[in-house]
């Protein structure tokens, strides 16, 4: 039997792989339609802007710029997608983070956030975005991701 020490620790770390899994990275993005800007951060990073936006109830987060974060419903047009390679921009506040770019979005899902039941049709509309997006169906083909999150502790985010 394992000390209760060891067994906390355990579930612990299996909780936040669990919260981590959640988060989706969707891709580099030339727009930023759909996202509304939450404001600058000097300490930005990704953990950050995402429980800024997961605070307002918001699926979809964006990073820009390197001290940026910017909130939606839905994400840019899948059309809007561009090469990797735009996306460059260190994390002002953890620079092992990607943010965006110099006019670029590193746009980010919470599939916890997505609404079961959206209130009205325009919300049914970007829903069914949002579910197709971490699906796979309906996706432009695109170079794959370079910046995964990192294995870090809740405290480095």
């Amino acid at each position: 039997m394992l000390p209760p020490s060891t067994i906390a620790w355990t579930s612990l770390l299996a909780l936040f792989a669990s919260v981590a899994q959640t988060r989706t990275y969707v891709g580099c993005f030339s727009s930023d339609a759909g996202l509304v800007d939450d404001g600058r951060y000097v300490f930005q990073s990704i953990g950050y802007c995402h429980d800024k936006c997961a605070s307002y109830g918001r699926a979809v987060w964006g990073l820009t710029n390197g001290t940026t974060c910017l909130c939606g419903e839905t994400t840019p047009s899948l059309r809007d997608v561009v090469e990797e390679a735009n996306c460059n921009v260190p994390c002002a506040g953890y620079a092992m983070n990607i943010c965006g770019g110099r006019g670029f979005v590193s746009v980010y899902l919470d599939e916890n956030n997505i609404p079961d039941r959206p209130p009205n049709q325009t919300s049914t509309q970007s829903t069914q975005s949002l579910q197709s997006t971490t699906t796979g169906a309906a996706q432009p083909t695109r170079s794959p991701c370079k910046h995964k999150l990192p294995d870090t502790s809740p405290g480095d985010l």
